[in-house]
């Protein structure tokens, strides 16, 4: 095996541009670093909207299957944070496509966690978690939940006052 003596390590050598540029990097993004402070609020304020005012807004947040279609559907994931008085963030349905998208994407739940049980069989979940959607046929919104979802009586009717509460006109 070579040994490399320090007059061999000049900057022109390929050896110790790769040592200087690997040891540079090795300070900017240290092994063990502690994992930077997120504010799980800030990121969801950027991504969601604490109530719809208005069916403009709903566009905003809402995604559609089937455009065009007598069958498209615009709709907006929710989220209602127990743990939080009931918080609800109306999510940006097009860019998170699923429930635990949005939760991971901004740290309301750690990284590494179980979130199926959590959100949709645990009585004492933190969150309650659904869709609005505008029926275009008969020119309403409605509220729904995952079939397989355990949400209890309680689960449901909190959903529907904080729905209500926060929504620009009635959600059924």
């Amino acid at each position: 095996m070579r040994t490399l003596r320090a007059e061999q390590l000049s900057v022109r050598s390929p050896i110790a541009a790769f040592l200087v540029l690997f040891l540079a990097l090795a300070g900017a993004f240290p092994l063990f670093a502690q994992e930077a402070a997120v504010d799980p609020d800030e990121i969801a304020a950027r991504f969601s909207l604490p109530r719809v005012t208005s069916a403009e807004e709903f566009a905003k947040v809402a995604r559609t299957l089937h455009p065009e279609t007598p069958y498209s559907l615009p709709h907006a994931m929710f989220f209602i944070d127990r743990k939080e008085g009931n918080r609800i963030y109306y999510a940006d349905s097009n860019r998170y496509r699923f429930h635990k998208d949005f939760l991971l994407a901004t740290y309301l739940v750690p990284r590494g966690a179980d979130v199926f049980g959590p959100i949709y069989i645990d009585e004492d979940r933190r969150f309650i978690v659904g869709t609005v959607a505008f029926q275009r046929t008969v020119d309403k919104y409605t509220w729904e939940i995952w079939e397989g979802d355990m949400a209890t009586a309680e689960h449901l009717k909190t959903a529907h006052e904080v729905i209500n509460r926060t929504f620009f006109t009635e959600v059924a």
